[in-house]
């Protein structure tokens, strides 16, 4: 199997949809829209399925109703959505989503560098939200520098890149 297709493909293999931790996509009309005429998708930087990997891999309790909605109407905003294609979005991110979920869980380096540069993004879209636990989560995991074989920060990424 090559890099490009390696590993889990989907975020919510990391995921317990049953725990009380867990919130659904909301119907929170989202501040950017893509065009299917376009093939083009409204994407998250931060997304509901590595929101729900941190969420249902920490300890607390559940965000309270006002909480989630508050999250929702952030995540919607235009601060964390880009407009891509419909592949970008739903296959590249959501592989790249994926590998980040399965390091996050098994507190391993993130390797790759598409997969390092989509954390990045990742972390700068949940600088947007309120909450700080999802940027300090993203932008605390580790990323493995193929070049030196050292280690660095998804939020110092840019330092290495």
């Amino acid at each position: 199997m090559s890099r490009s297709t390696a590993g889990t493909r989907k975020t919510t293999s990391n995921i317990n949809s049953s725990s009380p931790k867990y919130i659904g996509r909301p119907q929170v009309s989202m501040e950017k829209q893509g065009s299917r005429k376009n093939g083009t998708d409204a994407a998250h930087k931060m997304g509901y399925g590595l929101v729900n990997v941190i969420e249902t891999h920490s300890p607390g309790r559940a965000l309270s109703g006002s909480s989630r909605n508050q999250l929702a109407r952030e995540m919607n905003s235009a601060e964390n959505l880009r407009i891509k294609s419909e592949y970008g979005n739903r296959v590249l991110d959501e592989r790249r989503d994926a590998r980040i979920a399965n390091s996050y869980v098994n507190q391993t380096p993130i390797q790759g560098k598409t997969t390092a540069e989509r954390a990045y993004q990742v972390y700068q879209g949940a600088q947007t939200l309120s909450n700080p636990k999802y940027g300090n989560a993203i932008g605390e995991m580790r990323v493995q520098n193929p070049e030196t074989g050292g280690y660095y920060k998804v939020k110092n990424f840019s330092n290495y890149n």
